[in-house]
């Protein structure tokens, strides 16, 4: 499977539906031109994607998936709005950030926009589950920008994991239990792309501080973790759910600097979340899942 080609089929589909949801708002709203910024400085729609795949696997219909698709992307937006006035953060993907672009105030209501709008359209299902996974991961990366501005002059690992699991892994958790849902999923399978979601979110942002840290970046919170507390087994994040107890096991990683360390956690997160697919059906479409919990740990931007 070419990951890279269905990067750029669904990403084109996503934001597609996207700018159909949001152009009858687009004539009336002064915030017209921050939205057309933020969708055109990049990103790959993994959050979508994922929803999509998830939704594939089980035999849904895309087309149903797809507002649900669009609608996680929109508050993945709000919140990057969002995390970077709170980090003071000039740059995202080598673009001016929105608050830099524009203005705060001109940042903050287009966040409030889509993030308001991201679940007036998955209200549209009248499906009360859907509702609940999103409200949760709503709250959770409220909490975890909470912990994030709390914790900054203080990180340990396990903060730093609270941090990941909730401002990031929350999104990509509920991403795949939506797709679950709108496929008609069991709850045991519903249960297992929750935890595979959040897994691999997990291990998304692990990658991501790598990046940064392998790439000069001074910020990056792996820079400040205290590297003798590392090594050994790490208690699992709050938040998973589900039936299978390999889930509760702690991660082991070893290394002897942040960028080896930080790769063996990552490398651990991404095991067991390929694992929870093991649960499933022989019959549901789950290679192109382990395909991309593959993509993730290897990313090199």
């Amino acid at each position: 499977m070419d990951l890279q080609s269905l990067f750029a089929e669904k990403r084109k589909l996503v934001d597609d539906r996207i700018y159909t949801r949001l152009s009858p708002d687009f004539e009336k709203l002064e915030a017209k031109e921050v939205i057309k910024y933020m969708f055109r400085i990049g990103g790959k729609r993994l959050r979508p994607i994922l929803l999509l795949m998830c939704n594939r696997a089980l035999g849904g219909q895309e087309e149903k998936a797809m507002d649900g698709a669009a609608s996680v992307e929109l508050i993945h937006a709000a919140s990057l709005i969002f995390d970077d006035i709170l980090d003071k953060d000039k740059t995202r993907r080598r673009f001016l950030t929105t608050h830099i672009m524009f203005s705060d105030e001109e940042a903050i209501s287009t966040g409030l926009f889509l993030a308001s709008k991201g679940v007036q359209i998955l209200s549209e299902y009248r499906e009360e589950r859907v509702m609940r996974m999103i409200s949760d991961a709503l709250v959770d990366i409220s909490k975890g920008e909470v912990l994030d501005v709390l914790f900054r002059d203080n990180l340990n690992l396990e903060n730093y994991i609270s941090i990941a699991n909730m401002k990031t892994a929350s999104l990509f958790s509920a991403s795949a239990g939506i797709g679950g849902i709108l496929a008609g999923g069991k709850e045991d399978e519903i249960d297992a792309f929750l935890n595979f979601g959040r897994l691999i979110g997990i291990a998304f942002q692990i990658q991501d501080d790598i990046l940064d840290l392998a790439g000069g970046d001074k910020e990056s919170p792996l820079k400040g973790l205290n590297l003798s507390t590392l090594n050994g087994p790490m208690k699992p994040p709050v938040g998973l759910t589900g039936h299978n107890p390999a889930i509760n096991d702690p991660v082991l990683a070893r290394g002897d600097n942040p960028i080896d360390y930080a790769q063996g956690l990552s490398r651990g997160y991404v095991n067991k979340a390929k694992r929870e697919l093991d649960s499933l059906n022989p019959r549901n479409e789950v290679l192109p899942l382990h395909e991309l919990a593959n993509f993730i740990l290897t990313r090199k931007e």
